[in-house]
Formats: structure tokens, C-alpha cells, sequence
């Protein structure tokens, strides 16, 4: 096996919504008023943060950019670090003269139906584009996760539901970052069905 870029990632656009109604957390944690929902919404953004975060799945549709060194070497699979990736927008990448070119879409294919993504040269082609030696050489424009809330798995969704509750109910908790041992043991089991973790291809 050849070289495997490392690849960071970030987003370039806010989700446009959170797994869960604030009825359905308000629902689990008992609240009947209105006095703590701007409180209750804000303790899912930063559950489904946390849960984004614990297993690079991403949740609630959305754009990112990746970006990396260089292509892998040969035929390798690029293997895209994030979860529940729906499309490639665009392949741009840094040449060996300096210029910023856009590797154009029937040059490679994509597979997104797989827990991590992949990215391979066409079937007509052998190799990846030549790239210059820098630390961001090829960028990867993508939409990850889900398209609405009917789509984010039951899994992830009892885990936010799981976190609102504790954080909600231990105030302190959320100033301090932690989450009780009984809590953590039983999101942590849910998360671990969602975790993107590094595969050989």
C-alpha cells in the first residue's frame, strides 16, 4: 500500500436544523413551559456537537471542505474522514507549477453509499493528478449528513436526548464538561454503532 494522506476537515455552513424538536426534548426531560427553551435548544446544538465530534458522523446536513497534502499514491482509495457524506461538489488541487486547478468530475469516481466515503481516479485513468508540495495541495468540497430529521439515525437521536436530559438536570455539568460514568457508559455504547474509524482499503 502506497502513501494515505491525512485528511482535516471543517464546515463552510451551519446546519439549517437539529436532529430533534424542541417539543421531543422537552418531551424526555419533563419541561411543560416555555422558561428553558433557549436554554434546551442551545444543550442539543452543543449534544449533537459532541456527538459529531466523539465519531466524525456527521448529523445534520451540511457543507465541509477537506483538505490534504496530496492524493494517495497510485490507485489507492481517497478515504474521506467524515460519516453520512451525500455528494463530491468539487476536486480542486494545487499543481506541481503552482496553479490551483479543478480536477473535472469525469475524471474520478465516487463511492458515497459506504460508512467513508472513497474517491479513485477513473476507471480509463491509473493515477492521481501531480500536486506541489504543500500542506494543503488538494481541497474536497462535500455535503455531509442527513437531509432532515426523519433521517438522522434513532441512535444519535437517543444519545442528544440522553445528553439535553443529564445537562439539563446538572446545571454544574455543563459548566465543567463532564458527564456522569452511568450517562457516559450508556451514550458512549450508542456512538459506537455511528464512529468512523480508520478502515483498510
Amino acid at each position: 500500500m502506497g502513501i494515505r494522506p491525512s485528511l482535516r476537515y471543517g464546515q463552510t455552513a451551519a446546519p439549517s436544523f437539529e436532529p430533534l424538536t424542541l417539543a421531543e426534548l422537552k418531551a424526555h426531560c419533563r419541561v411543560d413551559d416555555a422558561t428553558d427553551d433557549t436554554l434546551i435548544t442551545s444543550l442539543q446544538v452543543a449534544a449533537r456537537q459532541y456527538v459529531e465530534n466523539r465519531t466524525a458522523h456527521i448529523l445534520c446536513g451540511r457543507a465541509f471542505y477537506l483538505e490534504a497534502s496530496s492524493f494517495p499514491s497510485g490507485y489507492d482509495a481517497l478515504v474521506l474522514p467524515i460519516g453520512a457524506v451525500q455528494s463530491v461538489t468539487s476536486i480542486t488541487y494545487v499543481d506541481t507549477a503552482g496553479a490551483v486547478q479543478t480536477w473535472a468530475s469525469d475524471q474520478y469516481r465516487t463511492q458515497t453509499n459506504l460508512l467513508q466515503a472513497r474517491i479513485r481516479p477513473a476507471l480509463n485513468l491509473y493515477a492521481y493528478p501531480n500536486t506541489a508540495i504543500i500542506d494543503d495541495a488538494v481541497r474536497i468540497a462535500v455535503v455531509a449528513g442527513y437531509a432532515n430529521q426523519a433521517a438522522v439515525p434513532e441512535m444519535a437521536k437517543h444519545a442528544i436526548r440522553l445528553l439535553v436530559a443529564h445537562w439539563y438536570e446538572n446545571r454544574e455539568g455543563v459548566i465543567n464538561g463532564t458527564i456522569s460514568s452511568d450517562v457516559k457508559l450508556t451514550v458512549e455504547a450508542l456512538l459506537r454503532s455511528l464512529w468512523v474509524g480508520e478502515v483498510v482499503v
